[in-house]
C-alpha cells in the first residue's frame, strides 16, 4: 500500500514542480553564497573631469595651468556581478570647479558616479589613488604674437634678399598668464642656398621670448599651426644717371661738357623689370636755355617696383658750353604772323628787342642786327582784344651754325578786332 502510495506521487505533476522548486531554491542559494560572493576589483587610469573648466571658468578669464590632465585608481568592494562590469570606461569622476572665481591653487577630493549599483549600499570604496586632486588655476590671457624670420643659408652674388613677408603676420595664443605674458615672436626659419629667386614655403614656428629662449608648453593654445613665409630675392644692377639733351642757341650735345654726380646708383629688384632699366634720365636741358655754364641738384626719380639701394636722393648736374663765342645784338626787325580772321595785330613795344646769339667764332662775327628775325607766329593765340605779351621766335639768317639763346624777353602785341 505504501509501495503504491509513493509509486503514485512519484508519477504525479505537482511532485515535479516541488522538486524544481527546490532545486531552484538551492542553485540560487548557491550562486549568491558562492558564486556570487563579494569581491575586490581595482580599476587603474580613470580619467578626471572637472566640471566647469570649458564654460565657466572660461567666463570668469580663468584656466587651469597645471593638473588639467589626470587619472586616478580606485578599488571597490561589492558583489561579484556588480563590481565585475566596472571599467575606466564605465566610471566617472568628477571635480566641480563652479565656485572658483581667482587664480588659486586648490585640492579637493572627487566624486565617484558608478555605472551600476550604488556607493554604501550596494558596493564600497576601500581606496583610492590619490586621495585628492590638486590643481592650480591662472588668469586665462590672449596676445597676438608678431611672426618673425631668420634665413640659414645664402644668397646668390649679384641678388639681396629682400624682407620677408609672412601671412598671416601674427599668431594669436592664450593660455596661462605667467607663460603667454613672456612670448615675444613666433620665430620661423628658412634654410635655403644660392638664392635667385623669391621663395614662398608654409613653415612652422617657434615661440620665443625677448632674450631668444623657446618658450614650449602643452598649456599654450595657438590658432595655428604654420606661416606662409615669402622672401623675395631681387636682382641687384648698377644704372647710370644721364641727361637728355635738346640742341638750341647755336650749340649742340658735343658742344656741351655734362658731369653727373653720381654717374650712378644700384638699384635692386625683380630681373625682369630690371632688364628694361639700363638708365635712368634726371630731365631733359635745353641748351638753348644755356648762356654757358648750368648747375643744378636734381632729385633722383626712381621707377616703380625697384629699390634705390645707394641712398642718394638726389643728383648734381653741371653742364659747360665750350669751343663757341656769345655776342649781344638789338633788334627791331618784327613780324607777326598768323593773325586770327577778323583779327589785327600789331608790336607795341617800341624799342628794340636785346638778342644774344651763339656760334663758332668766324660765324658769330659776321651776323649783324640786320640777320635778326624776330617773329611773332599767333596759330595758337586766344582770340582776345587788347595787350598780351608774347614770347616770339627769333632766327638768325644767313648762318645755320649760329643760334639764338633763350633770354630775351617778351613782346608787348596789340590784337584787335575788325571793324571794332
Amino acid at each position: 500500500m505504501i509501495k503504491k502510495t509513493i509509486t503514485r506521487i512519484a508519477n504525479s505533476k505537482i511532485f515535479y514542480v516541488v522538486i524544481s522548486i527546490i532545486i531552484s531554491s538551492l542553485l540560487w542559494m548557491y550562486v549568491i553564497n558562492v558564486e556570487n560572493k563579494e569581491i575586490t576589483k581595482t580599476v587603474t587610469g580613470i580619467p578626471v573631469e572637472f566640471v566647469g573648466k570649458d564654460d565657466i571658468l572660461a567666463d570668469r578669464g580663468l584656466l587651469i595651468s597645471e593638473g588639467g590632465e589626470q587619472a586616478v585608481d580606485i578599488t571597490f568592494y561589492g558583489r561579484r556581478n556588480i563590481v565585475s562590469k566596472y571599467d575606466k570606461s564605465n566610471i566617472k569622476v568628477t571635480v566641480d570647479l563652479t565656485d572658483v572665481r581667482t587664480p588659486t591653487v586648490i585640492s579637493r577630493i572627487y566624486e565617484v558616479e558608478l555605472p551600476e549599483g550604488k556607493l554604501d549600499k550596494d558596493v564600497i570604496i576601500t581606496e583610492r589613488y590619490p586621495q585628492y586632486i590638486s590643481i592650480s588655476l591662472d588668469k586665462r590671457m590672449e596676445k597676438s604674437i608678431p611672426v618673425t624670420a631668420i634665413l640659414k643659408g645664402s644668397v646668390a652674388e649679384g641678388y639681396i634678399a629682400d624682407d620677408f613677408v609672412f601671412n598671416p603676420s601674427a599668431v594669436n595664443v592664450s593660455g596661462p598668464e605667467g607663460i603667454v605674458s613672456k612670448i615675444s615672436n613666433a620665430e620661423v626659419t628658412l634654410k635655403r642656398e644660392n638664392l635667385k629667386e623669391t621663395i614662398v614655403e608654409e613653415l612652422e614656428y617657434v615661440l620665443k621670448d625677448e632674450k631668444g629662449s623657446v618658450i614650449s608648453s602643452d598649456r599654450i593654445i595657438s590658432d595655428i599651426q604654420t606661416v606662409e613665409v615669402k622672401l623675395p630675392i631681387l636682382q641687384v644692377k648698377d644704372v647710370a644717371l644721364t641727361v637728355d639733351v635738346v640742341p638750341g642757341g647755336g650749340a649742340e650735345e658735343k658742344n656741351a661738357k655734362i658731369v653727373v654726380d653720381p654717374g650712378s646708383i644700384s638699384l635692386a629688384g625683380d630681373p625682369d623689370l630690371l632688364k628694361g632699366i639700363n638708365r635712368i634720365s634726371l630731365r631733359t636741358i635745353d641748351l638753348a636755355e644755356i648762356s654757358s655754364t648750368f648747375i643744378e641738384s636734381i632729385p633722383i626719380p626712381v621707377p616703380n617696383g625697384v629699390t634705390n639701394l645707394s641712398g642718394e636722393l638726389y643728383a648734381n648736374v653741371s653742364v659747360e658750353i665750350l669751343g663757341l663765342v656769345i655776342k649781344k645784338l638789338s633788334s627791331s626787325n618784327f613780324e607777326v604772323i598768323n593773325v586770327p580772321a577778323g583779327y589785327t595785330a600789331s608790336i607795341a613795344t617800341q624799342k628794340p628787342l636785346e638778342i644774344t646769339i651763339r656760334g663758332p667764332a668766324d660765324e658769330v662775327a659776321q651776323v649783324g642786327s640786320h640777320n635778326i628775325r624776330i617773329v611773332c607766329d599767333l596759330s595758337d593765340i586766344e582770340q582776345v582784344t587788347g595787350m598780351k605779351a608774347f614770347l616770339p621766335t627769333v632766327y638768325v639768317d644767313g648762318y645755320e651754325n649760329v643760334g639764338v639763346i633763350k633770354n630775351y624777353s617778351k613782346l608787348i602785341i596789340s590784337l584787335s578786332k575788325d571793324g571794332g
